[in-house]
């Protein structure tokens, strides 16, 4: 920001291949382009195997399609490794979708962002359940959330702006928009694949 005022940046044009280029730098573009590609591959490696993962331990604690539960002769769950390697590819296709890479990055990132608020919403919903029903088992927890309910609620209060704020510009608006679809796709998958246990 002190080389090139927030203004006068071109957002075709990455600020540090522009701040390198003006330091002299010829293989500023090309540097890069390795750092981001090393950072974005590292990113996509763990995301995979993460999500693989909890394909996987979902499926064996009976809330998710029985096929992501089968290992292959590696002892590596290859139907959710498959299926979570599609869904990056399907990501990597909103740039064909949304030419306007700024704005498909947007959407993406703001998608994102709304999706990680209503996840933080749920648990800290879930607290709240947990501090009203079960008072008891509460007070004898040695980690217990500094403010208690005040805290949650001020927490609550913060997302709901968060949206808020979300709304108010045109590009994240439709990233808003658009998360809705993404919750019926959870219902969907509740509803279907989600089996309780029988109580004892």
């Amino acid at each position: 920001m002190s080389v090139t005022p927030w203004n006068r940046i071109d957002p075709a044009i990455s600020p540090f291949v522009n701040l390198f280029s003006q330091a002299g730098v010829a293989a500023a573009a090309i540097l890069m382009n390795l750092v981001v590609l090393s950072s974005v591959m590292s990113s996509m490696n763990s995301g995979v195997f993460s999500t693989s993962r909890m394909l996987f331990g979902l499926s064996r604690e009976d809330q998710g399609p029985k096929a992501f539960g089968k290992l292959n002769k590696r002892a590596v769950p290859a139907n959710a490794l498959y299926f979570s390697a599609a869904c990056l590819l399907l990501g990597a296709a909103l740039q064909y979708f949304v030419p306007n890479t700024v704005e498909a990055f947007t959407l993406a990132t703001t998608l994102s962002t709304i999706l990680f608020i209503c996840v933080w919403l749920l648990i800290i919903w879930s607290y709240i359940r947990y501090y009203t029903t079960r008072p008891e088992l509460h007070a004898k927890s040695t980690f217990k959330l500094p403010g208690g309910l005040f805290t949650c609620w001020i927490t609550i209060i913060f997302f709901i702006g968060m949206i808020y704020v979300l709304s108010l510009e045109p590009d994240t608006f439709k990233a808003l928009k658009v998360s809705p679809i993404w919750f019926i796709i959870l219902l969907i998958g509740y509803f279907f694949f989600y089996k309780p246990r029988n109580k004892k």
